[in-house]
C-alpha cells in the first residue's frame, strides 16, 4: 500500500470535515472548528502545514445524534465510517472520530482497530457554574484520562524525562491491571455529572487532557469562516478560546515544536 504524505492527509481528512458538514446541516445539528484546526481557519485559513489531523467540537446532544446517524446509515455514508466505543470496543479513544476507510492507518503503540484518515469529534458536557467546586471534578478526570490512556497502550514507553520512568512504570500496570473498561465507565460518569442547560461552563470533561472549562456564550453561535477551500463553521467567542487555549495563538510556534502530534501512518488501499 502507498504512504500518504501531509498535503495527501489534508486532502482526506478535508473530505471528511465536508461529509460532516453535510451530514449536520441535513439534521440540523452544530459543529465548531476546535484546538489546532480552529487555529488553522483563524490565522492561516486552512491547516497548519504540519497538523495532521482535523478536530471539531459538538454540543454533546448533537453529538449523540451525530453518532446515531453515523452509525445506522453506514452503508449509506460508506466510506465513510464512525471508530467509537459503540462500533468497536476495542476502540481506544473516549472520542469519536469519523474515518474514510479507504485510507487505513497504523497507530504507533496502540492494537489496530479498523481505523482510517480520521476527523477527532470532541463532545462538550456541562461543567456546572461553581468553578470551586469544579476543580476537584477536573483533577479526578486528568487522572482518569491518563489511566485510560496507558490501558490501551501494547506496552510501556520509556518517557522523555527519564527519571519519570518509575512512576508512569506504576501507573501502566494499575492502568492494565484494571482495564479500559473500568476507565472508559468512569469516564462517562464524570461527563454526566452536569446538566449541560443548566452549565454556565462547558467543555470536553470525558476527554480529561488539556482540560479547559469555556464560559457556554462562546459558543453560542457559530459563524462561517474560510477552511481551505469552503466556509467551516467556529465558535464566535474563537478568540478568546485560543487565548485560553494557547495564549499567543497567532504566533508561530519554534521551529522544533512544528511537527505532527499523532503517531500513524496512513496508506491508500
Amino acid at each position: 500500500m502507498k504512504t500518504l504524505n501531509m498535503e495527501e492527509i489534508h486532502e482526506v481528512a478535508l473530505g471528511i470535515l465536508k461529509k460532516i458538514d453535510e451530514i449536520t446541516a441535513k439534521l440540523d445539528l452544530q459543529y465548531f472548528l476546535a484546538y489546532g484546526t480552529l487555529i488553522g481557519a483563524v490565522r492561516d485559513h486552512g491547516f497548519i502545514p504540519w497538523d495532521d489531523d482535523v478536530d471539531i467540537m459538538m454540543f454533546r446532544k448533537d453529538y449523540d445524534i451525530f453518532a446515531e446517524y453515523c452509525i445506522s446509515h453506514e452503508k449509506e455514508i460508506s466510506p465513510y465510517r464512525l471508530c467509537s466505543l459503540k462500533t468497536n470496543p476495542d476502540y481506544p479513544h473516549m472520542i469519536d472520530r469519523l474515518c474514510d476507510s479507504r485510507y487505513p492507518i497504523r497507530v504507533k503503540n496502540e492494537v489496530p482497530c479498523g481505523q482510517g484518515v480520521f476527523v477527532d469529534i470532541y463532545p462538550l458536557d456541562g461543567m456546572g457554574s461553581d468553578l470551586k467546586a469544579l476543580q476537584p471534578v477536573i483533577k479526578k478526570c486528568h487522572r482518569l484520562a491518563d489511566r485510560d490512556f496507558w490501558s490501551t497502550r501494547v506496552h510501556f514507553e520509556i518517557p522523555g524525562k527519564w527519571y519519570r520512568t518509575p512512576d508512569k512504570f506504576i501507573r501502566y500496570c494499575l492502568a492494565k491491571y484494571r482495564g479500559k473498561e473500568y476507565y472508559e465507565k468512569q469516564l462517562a460518569v464524570m461527563g454526566e455529572l452536569f446538566d449541560f442547560e443548566d452549565s454556565k461552563y462547558i467543555g470536553v470533561i470525558t476527554w480529561g487532557t488539556d482540560m479547559m472549562y469555556f464560559d457556554k456564550r462562546l459558543f453560542g453561535r457559530a459563524i462561517r469562516m474560510q477552511f481551505q477551500d469552503f466556509q467551516a463553521p467556529v465558535p464566535v467567542g474563537y478568540d478568546r478560546i485560543l487565548k485560553k487555549l494557547y495564549g499567543d495563538y497567532k504566533k508561530l510556534p519554534p521551529q522544533k515544536k512544528r511537527r505532527a502530534q499523532h503517531h500513524y501512518l496512513a496508506y491508500k488501499k
